[in-house]
């Protein structure tokens, strides 16, 4: 179920309004679903291998943990996409 984006109560899917706030709804679904959007989109990040220095690109969605290998030397690691 959906909350508020004002005040974190849960929402009715009815509803036109918030019954805690009185925030209008679909302002605040609106407002969530366009933080949705943003977190799908594909980003293109390139980062540097602590070990060799190394330079590779890799994609993700924000919010998103991605495993790395450096095609150079093999190091393992993660990247969070913020």
């Amino acid at each position: 179920m959906a909350k508020c984006t004002k005040c974190g109560a849960e929402l009715q899917h009815d509803f036109k309004f918030c019954t805690e706030c009185g925030e209008r709804i679909s302002k605040t679904l609106e407002i969530k679903k366009k933080i949705e959007e943003k977190k799908r989109k594909e980003i293109t990040k390139t980062i540097k291998c602590p070990s060799c220095g190394e330079t590779t690109q890799i994609q993700g969605s924000i919010g998103a943990r991605v495993a790395v290998i450096c095609p150079k030397c093999s190091t393992k690691g993660f990247f969070q996409f913020r």
